[in-house]
């Protein structure tokens, strides 16, 4: 590490530039910011100003320094190629660069078409990773690292330097993408993409075979000797990664909403979000809907089990909502204009809720 440390130091703080830029244009951004789009460029994704300008950059910081180690300590006996190492500690930049520009574009009241830029972005970076597809050199984390490309070092060449030439012309043909509908550039994308991973397997093992016909000594491998350290840096990211799903899992389909009733309010106590206390007199109007289209959420937690935060549709404009995923009826509740949506865990526990609450608003 202490060889790459400059290089390292140098690719984290331009992935983390961005921050020192929103920072510095902090008032003449909007508070809450546009985080996400669509395929067809509709932003349906928002955060707070604070999380819009630090949290991509300080995730692709922390993955960087991540990918870089690994890739160093498994490579460390194995003299990859300095271009190669070069290219790949600059990919994370790179995106880091272009999401953050393209947030403070929008943010800024700049007409912007991520539907258009994002797959010029992606074909570009495509064909400079198959212009130094070519120079890599077998390893255990770079490149196409199937068993029939370890069988020979001539194989691994092989393949490399014909993936290398279909990943430019996948690039390219991604870059041509932008100019077509989004239905069309999605379904190019995806067929790039396939096809870049399905070429290589099956042309290694055409060359595996053909070396195996010719008599030469070829083994399929699942990948170069492993030493200690680098079986330790397996271990460590095996347990890192089976971290991060069990917390995704947990995340995305456990947490729930109760609702705890009083005499004169009731408290909306809800896991992954911040709780809520409503009082009976504040409710102006409430009634109980079976057919309700959420919109979009501008702020807040979404999961596979929850949907909770502040959020936008056509019929109420912006509300806030306590509710789980695909709930199939809500209560709508308004005060002053503002409305709160609340739903159970299903249609019979929403109904009973929407009972108690009329019972206890004397209704």
């Amino acid at each position: 590490m202490k060889k790459y440390r400059n290089i390292i130091i140098i690719t984290s703080l331009v992935i983390l530039l961005p921050i020192l830029f929103g920072f510095l244009m902090w008032d003449k951004l909007p508070d809450t910011m546009v985080t996400h789009w669509g395929a067809d460029g509709t932003a349906d994704g928002f955060s707070p100003k604070i999380t819009g300008i630090t949290i991509v950059p300080l995730i692709l910081v922390a993955a960087h320094i991540f990918c870089v180690w690994i890739t160093i300590k498994t490579n460390k006996d194995n003299a990859q190629s300095e271009k190669v190492l070069n290219m790949m500690m600059w990919i994370m930049p790179v995106i880091s660069l272009f999401t953050s520009y393209t947030t403070y574009s929008v943010a800024m009241g700049n007409e912007f078409g991520p539907e258009r830029t994002t797959p010029i972005v992606i074909g570009l970076m495509f064909i400079v990773i198959g212009n130094y597809m070519p120079k890599n050199r077998m390893n255990s984390t770079i490149g196409i690292r199937i068993p029939t490309t370890y069988s020979s070092e001539a194989n691994w060449n092989a393949t490399h330097r014909m993936a290398g030439k279909l990943w430019m012309a996948g690039g390219m043909l991604t870059v041509i993408s932008a100019a077509f509908d989004e239905k069309v550039m999605v379904f190019i994308l995806f067929a790039v993409v396939l096809l870049m991973v399905l070429i290589p397997m099956i042309y290694s093992y055409n060359f595996y075979r053909k070396e195996k016909a010719e008599g030469k000594d070829v083994t399929t491998k699942q990948a170069l000797p492993l030493t200690p350290a680098m079986l330790k840096m397996r271990k460590f990211s095996m347990v890192g990664i089976a971290a991060i799903l069990v917390f995704v899992v947990v995340i995305m389909f456990a947490g729930d909403i109760e609702y705890e009733m009083s005499d004169e309010s009731f408290e909306i106590k809800a896991d992954f979000y911040e709780d809520l206390t409503v009082r009976y007199d504040f409710i102006e109007n409430i009634e109980y809907v079976e057919d309700f289209r959420t919109g979009i959420r501008t702020m807040g937690f979404g999961s596979a089990r929850l949907s909770m935060g502040q959020f936008t549709n056509d019929e109420l404009g912006k509300y806030t909502l306590y509710a789980y995923t695909g709930a199939d009826s809500h209560i709508i509740m308004e005060n002053n204009g503002k409305h709160l949506v609340i739903s159970a865990k299903t249609v019979e526990e929403t109904q009973a809720l929407y009972e108690n609450l009329l019972e206890r608003m004397g209704k």
